[in-house]
C-alpha cells in the first residue's frame, strides 16, 4: 500500500533545479507521464546524482546543482520511508489481528493510518517551504565554467586597478562630485584603456587592439574579418540614468532644489571613461566624429559629460529622447518596428511582451557598452546586460522588473532562486544589444551599492578604505560580469550588510550568467528566442566563480576553457602566467642584476622547443623593445641584454613561449639604472 499524495504538485514546487536533472525532468514531461511516475523516476536519478558527486569529494553538497538536487531527494528519501513503515505497520497489525490480539492490531492500524498522513503533509509541506523558503544568500561554486567563451582570447576578461586614477581623500558631495574632473586624472585613465584593450587582445600598441577587435566581431557577424570601414556608425550607451528625476529638465544639468537636494551625485558613467573611448575612436581607429553617437536613450546625456567631451570631440552626435537641440542634443528617432520580443511571451513580465528601440541604436553598426560597477535593489547587480533597461523606448522600465530577483519593490526579494525566467538574458542575446556589442566596459572607477546611491569608498583589497579605481574590459558579456559579480560579492561581505543590503550575494544572483551560457540551465517552458526567429540563442559566453576571494583565480588561469582574468594592479600584471598549469609551474623566469645598470641576464627554463618571445614593456603597458623573438630548444635558456641606453625605471620584462596550439606567459619586474 502506497501512501496517495499529489506528485505533480510536489515536482512543480521543487522546479528549482538544473542542467542534467532539468533535461530529464523536461524530457519526461514531454512524455505525458503520471505525476506520481515522475516523482519516483526524479527522485531516484536526485538520489543518484546527489551520491555520485558527494560521497567522493563531501565539499560538492554546497554546489548549486546539489543544492538543486537534494530537496527532491531529500522529499523523495521521506516519501520511501513512510511508504516503507505504514507497509510495516499494517503488516506488523495483521499478524496480530490473526492470533486474536484485536486491541494491539487496532492501534497498530490507527498507528500507520496517521503515520501515512504525516508523511503525506510533511512531504507536501516540506514542498511549499522549499518553493517560498529559499536561502536568501548565494552559494558560490568556484571554478565550474559553464558555456563557452567569447573573444579574440575566449573568456578573457581584463582588469586594470590604478589609485592614481582618482584623488583619494575628498568627499562626494554638491561641491565636489565624483565627476568633477578636478576629482579624476585623465591620462591615467586613457593609459589604462590602452592597457586593457592590449591586454584583452595580446596585442602591443592601440592600433593592433582595435583592428583585431572589429575583425574578430565583423567575422563573427559573417562580414569576414574586416576592420573598421569609413563612415561605419559607433553607438556609446552610457549609464546615466538618473538624469531622468535628478536633472534640471531646462539645462540637464543636476539639480539640488527640492527634494532632489537630497540625493548626492550618484555614481553612473564618469565623464573620463567616455573620454578615453571617444580618443582612442577618433585618433586611433579614425573614426569621424560625426558617426560616433553617445546616449542614455531612457534619460539624458547629463550635462557635464556633454561639456566635457564636447571641448576636444564638437562634432560628436548626443542622442536624446527628447528635443535639446538648443542644448546641442540631436533627438532620438523611434523605430516602427518591434525590435525585442522576451521569450517568457507575457507570462512573467506581463505588461512587457516586446519592445521597441531608436533607430540610432539598432542601425548602428557597433555598440560600446559602458556600464558601471554598482550593486542594484532589484537585480541584485547592474552591469552591461542591466544598462539596457535604458535602451528602450518606454518613460520608465518598471515593465522589465518582474522579469529580475525583486520584481515588486526595491529589496523584497521574491523571485530568489534558479531556473526562473531571466530578462538580462533576452538583453544580451537581442541582435541589436548585446550581440551588436563590439567592447564591453564596466566603469569602476567610482563603485557604489545601488543605482541610485553615490560611490562609496572600498574596503576590500587592493582599493583598502579608497575609491575602487578599477576598469574591467571584454568582448565575452557574460565572463565579465560573472567577475564583477565576484569583485561585487566581495566587498559586500566585507563590506557589511548593514551598507550594501546583501544584494550581490542573493540567491540567483548568477542564475541570468548560467542561462545566458548554457541552454541547460533555462526554466521548463522558456526558450530564449529575442528575435522571435525560431532560432534560440547559443552560449553567450562562459559563466564561473573564482577559486577564492584572495587568489581571484579562475579555470582559465589554470590552463582551462572558463574565464581567463588578467589583472593589471598598479603597473604589474597578474594572471597571465599559469595558462597551461602543468608548464607553467616550472616556468619561472630570473633576471640578475636586479637593480641593473648596463645590462642584465635572464634565465628560464624550457620543457618544450618553443618560439620565445622577451619584450620589456613600461608600466604603462606600452612595448619599450622587443629584446628577443626566435625558435629556441628545450632546455635552460640564458643570455644577456644591454639595457644601458634605456632610461631610468622600473619595467616589466615579460616572457611568453609559444607551442603547438598553446602559449605561456611569465614575467618579472625589473628596475634599470642607478
Amino acid at each position: 500500500m502506497f501512501i496517495k499524495t499529489n506528485y505533480t504538485n510536489i515536482m512543480k514546487k521543487q522546479r528549482i533545479y538544473s542542467g542534467r536533472l532539468l533535461r530529464l525532468y523536461n524530457r519526461l514531461r514531454s512524455m505525458k507521464m503520471t505525476g506520481k511516475l515522475l516523482f519516483i523516476i526524479m527522485g531516484i536519478a536526485s538520489t543518484a546524482w546527489f551520491l555520485f558527486r558527494v560521497i567522493p569529494k563531501p565539499s560538492r553538497a554546497a554546489y548549486p546543482c546539489m543544492r538543486t538536487a537534494a530537496p527532491i531527494m531529500s522529499t523523495f528519501v521521506i516519501w520511501i520511508l513512510a511508504n516503507l513503515g505504514a507497509i510495516a505497520f499494517f503488516r506488523k497489525s495483521g499478524r496480530l489481528w490473526r492470533h486474536k490480539r484485536y486491541t494491539p492490531a487496532a492501534a497498530l492500524i490507527i498507528a500507520g493510518i496517521f503515520s501515512g498522513i504525516f508523511a503525506t503533509v510533511q512531504i507536501t509541506e516540506k514542498a511549499k517551504a522549499n518553493s517560498v523558503d529559499i536561502s536568501e544568500r548565494a552559494i558560490f561554486t568556484p571554478n565550474e565554467p559553464i558555456g563557452t567563451g567569447q573573444g579574440i582570447l575566449p573568456g578573457r576578461v581584463v582588469w586594470t586597478w590604478n589609485p592614481d586614477a582618482t584623488v583619494q581623500n575628498f568627499t562626494n558631495s554638491q561641491a565636489t562630485p565624483f565627476y568633477d574632473p578636478a576629482q579624476f586624472d585623465q591620462e591615467v585613465i586613457s593609459s589604462m584603456i590602452e592597457t586593457s584593450l592590449q591586454l584583452m587582445t595580446g596585442e602591443d600598441n592601440n592600433a593592433d587592439s582595435w583592428s583585431s577587435m572589429f575583425k574578430y566581431f565583423n567575422e563573427k557577424k559573417g562580414k569576414g574579418a574586416v576592420d573598421y570601414s569609413n563612415g561605419e556608425t559607433i553607438f556609446i550607451k552610457v549609464n546615466e540614468g538618473t538624469s531622468s528625476w535628478l536633472a534640471d529638465n531646462t539645462t540637464l544639468e543636476r539639480s539640488y532644489d527640492s527634494w532632489k537636494g537630497d540625493h548626492e551625485p550618484i555614481a553612473e558613467t564618469t565623464p573620463g571613461i567616455t573620454y578615453a573611448i571617444i580618443d582612442q575612436l577618433v585618433n586611433v581607429v579614425g573614426v569621424s566624429e560625426s558617426d560616433i553617437w553617445i546616449a542614455d536613450p531612457r534619460s539624458h546625456v547629463w550635462q557635464h559629460t556633454y561639456e566635457y567631451i564636447v571641448a576636444d570631440f564638437p562634432g560628436v552626435n548626443f542622442g536624446d529622447k527628447e528635443d535639446y537641440t538648443h542644448l546641442g542634443r540631436t533627438k532620438l528617432t523611434k523605430d516602427n518596428l518591434i525590435d525585442i520580443w522576451y521569450s517568457d511571451q507575457g507570462d512573467v513580465m506581463t505588461t512587457a511582451e516586446y519592445e521597441y528601440l531608436y533607430d540610432q541604436t539598432t542601425e548602428a553598426d557597433y555598440l560600446i557598452n559602458l556600464a558601471c560597477l554598482k550593486a542594484h535593489a532589484r537585480a541584485g547587480i547592474t552591469l552591461t546586460a542591466k544598462n539596457h533597461f535604458g535602451s528602450q523606448t518606454r518613460a520608465e522600465a518598471a515593465h522589465l522588473h518582474p522579469g529580475l530577483l525583486s520584481s515588486q519593490d526595491n529589496d523584497q526579494w521574491d523571485r530568489l532562486g534558479y531556473g526562473k525566467y531571466r530578462v538580462q538574458v533576452d538583453i544580451m542575446g537581442s541582435q541589436y544589444l548585446g550581440q551588436n556589442t563590439l567592447l564591453f566596459l564596466v566603469d569602476g572607477l567610482f563603485g557604489s551599492t545601488e543605482a541610485t546611491e553615490g560611490p562609496i569608498h572600498w574596503v576590500s583589497a587592493p582599493f583598502n578604505g579608497d575609491w575602487p579605481n578599477s576598469i574591467l574590459v571584454s568582448q565575452d558579456q557574460v565572463a565579465l560580469e560573472s567577475v564583477c559579480l565576484d569583485i561585487l560579492a566581495k566587498e559586500a561581505t566585507l563590506g557589511g550588510s548593514d551598507v550594501w543590503e546583501d544584494r550581490p550575494l542573493k540567491d540567483g544572483i548568477d542564475d541570468y550568467l548560467q542561462q545566458a551560457a548554457s541552454s541547460e540551465y533555462w526554466p521548463e517552458g522558456i526558450v530564449y528566442d529575442p528575435e522571435d526567429m525560431d532560432s534560440p540563442i547559443q552560449s553567450l559566453g562562459v559563466h564561473e566563480h573564482w577559486n577564492n576571494s584572495q587568489d581571484m583565480q579562475y579555470s582559465g588561469n589554470f590552463g582551462g576553457d572558463g574565464i581567463h582574468l588578467i589583472r593589471w594592479v598598479n603597473g604589474e600584471i597578474v594572471g597571465i602566467g599559469n595558462k597551461q598549469s602543468g608548464f607553467a609551474q616550472t616556468f619561472d623566469v630570473k633576471t640578475y642584476p636586479n637593480p641593473a645598470t648596463e645590462r642584465f641576464s635572464i634565465e628560464f627554463e624550457l620543457h618544450k622547443e618553443s618560439n620565445i618571445e622577451i619584450r620589456l614593456t613600461d608600466l604603462s603597458g606600452r612595448t619599450v623593445r622587443i629584446l628577443d623573438d626566435r625558435m629556441v630548444p628545450a632546455g635552460t635558456f640564458t643570455r644577456e641584454y644591454n639595457t644601458g641606453d634605456l632610461p631610468p625605471g622600473i619595467y616589466l620584462c615579460s616572457v611568453s613561449a609559444a607551442q603547438k596550439g598553446n602559449t605561456i606567459f611569465s614575467g618579472v619586474k625589473i628596475q634599470v639604472g642607478r
